[in-house]
């Protein structure tokens, strides 16, 4: 553990800056400056840099590959759901299939964009919670009652489902986009701005 600590130092941004201090140092006691002393320049120069360096930033938010490796076994999942969902469509309701397919859109948007996911741990979590949990069990439950069944409240119960988990993948999207969405308001602002400021008589 120590040793492993100590190799990362050595590699570190407050490491790399200190030795530049302390070679700076060590060139100016070279010059002859520091006398006696000298040997204090590049100690303290080096001390200096270590201390004054801002530490290595944490990064707890998995990101890059591994983000679109998740996104990716995510949207597999999506497309085995649908393409299993496929055949059965004649067993759902009117509408069911499409107001599926429709939510499956909106997610296949979504995991484009591992990156954005992978910032955003909450919805991350609300985007494999509805590919792996709240359709498989709305879809399953009602899937499993008779056809005879199935007609009446099942079938509202089915749809009114959809429409919460719609309702509730529309919220994790607004969510994951509004960061875009700050950034095109803060450009406009921007814009608007510039040309007003350009408009103004000296």
């Amino acid at each position: 553990m120590g040793t492993s600590r100590a190799v990362a130092f050595l590699g570190s941004r407050k490491n790399i800056v200190g030795c530049a201090g302390g070679l700076a140092g060590l060139g100016a006691a070279v010059a002859g400056f520091g006398g006696a002393w000298w040997w204090v320049l590049p100690v303290g120069l080096y001390a200096a840099g270590v201390l004054a360096t801002p530490p290595a930033r944490v990064r707890l938010v998995a990101s890059g590959p591994d983000a679109a490796d998740e996104a990716g076994a995510i949207r597999r999942d999506l497309s085995t759901l649908l393409a299993r969902l496929d055949p059965l469509a004649g067993r759902l309701p009117d509408g069911a299939h499409a107001a599926v397919r429709d939510v499956a859109a909106l997610l296949f948007e979504l995991l484009d964009r591992p990156d954005a996911l992978a910032a955003a741990p909450d919805q991350a979590y609300g985007v494999t919670r509805v590919v792996r949990s709240d359709l498989p069990i709305s879809l399953e439950t009602y899937l499993a009652l008779p056809r005879w069944y199935g007609s009446g409240q099942p079938a509202d119960d089915l749809a009114a489902q959809l429409e919460l988990i719609r309702a509730d993948v529309e919220r994790i999207a607004a969510a994951v986009y509004a960061a875009d969405a700050q950034r095109l308001t803060d450009h406009t602002r921007y814009l608007r701005d510039r040309v007003n400021r350009l408009e103004q008589p000296d």
